[in-house]
C-alpha cells in the first residue's frame, strides 16, 4: 500500500514538471526574443538598417540585411513554439518585401517595411 502511495505521488510530480515544461515554453517568447550573441540581435542589425536605408546607403544595405536575416533565423528557431505562426510568417512576408525594396532602391518602400517590421517585433509577445 505504501508503495503505490510512493508510485501515484511520483507520477502525480511528473505529470507537473512536465506541464510546468509546457506553460514555460509557451510563455518564454518575450525571453527567447532578446540576443543570446552579437550575431542573433535582430533588433541592432533592424535599427542599423532603418539608419542605412534612410542614409541611402544602399551599398552597405544589403550586407545588413544578410545579417538581419541571420538573426532572425536564429531568433525565429527559439521563438516558434511561443508564439502564432502568423507572427512569424508576417514577419518573413516583410522581410521579403524589404530585400526587393533595398534591391530596387526603393527608399519610401523599404522604410514602410521596416516599420512594418519593428511593429511586428515590438507586438510579437501580445
Amino acid at each position: 500500500m505504501n508503495q503505490m502511495a510512493v508510485r501515484k505521488g511520483l507520477m502525480i510530480t511528473i505529470v507537473c514538471i512536465i506541464l510546468g515544461i509546457f506553460v514555460f515554453i509557451m510563455n518564454s517568447g518575450n525571453l527567447l526574443k532578446q540576443s543570446f550573441s552579437d550575431r542573433d540581435d535582430f533588433e541592432k542589425y533592424l535599427n542599423a538598417l532603418d539608419t542605412a536605408v534612410e542614409n541611402e546607403q544602399w551599398n552597405r544595405t544589403m550586407d545588413i540585411y544578410d545579417d538581419l536575416y541571420d538573426a532572425w533565423y536564429q531568433v525565429e528557431e527559439r521563438i516558434q513554439f511561443s508564439i502564432e505562426r502568423d507572427d512569424i510568417v508576417s514577419i518573413r512576408h516583410s522581410m521579403d518585401r524589404l530585400k526587393g525594396c533595398i534591391r530596387v532602391k526603393s527608399l519610401d518602400d523599404a522604410i514602410i517595411n521596416i516599420e512594418e517590421i519593428k511593429s511586428f517585433w515590438k507586438h510579437l509577445e501580445k
